[in-house]
């Protein structure tokens, strides 16, 4: 079971997003923020407590880039940017930065699911 840590700042789409994750892959939700803080305190409280980190890039306070320079994911993790606001300059900021995958929210999110679902 995949346990991942879900950084989205609409609650709407926070809802939806757990409830197809779930749906279609065998994955739990083990905790969620809505702003940089939140998710910066929760991350470091929980290194090992998570196998994927969902992140938004625009939040409610801060960014998901300030989240993404805060984690130090260990072997085994990853972190992947599901996000409105991605660009080609966006998308070579997230591999600088050890992000294993982006996918534009608006047009990707199909290659999203695709993507978590092959993850083991």
């Amino acid at each position: 079971m995949i346990r991942y840590y879900l950084i989205e700042d609409n609650a709407l789409i926070r809802f939806h997003l757990v409830e197809a994750l779930e749906e279609v892959t065998d994955s739990t939700l083990v905790g969620y923020a809505s702003g940089e803080k939140e998710a910066k305190l929760w991350l470091t409280d929980h290194p090992e407590s998570w196998d994927v980190l969902i992140c938004d890039l625009w939040l409610s306070d801060g960014s998901g880039l300030g989240v993404i320079e805060h984690v130090r994911p260990s072997e085994g993790q990853r972190i992947v940017v599901l996000s409105n606001h991605v660009t080609p300059f966006i998308r070579e900021r997230c591999k600088e930065r050890r992000v294993a995958a982006v996918f534009d929210k608006s047009q990707e999110v199909d290659n999203f699911f695709t993507y978590f679902g092959a993850l083991r």
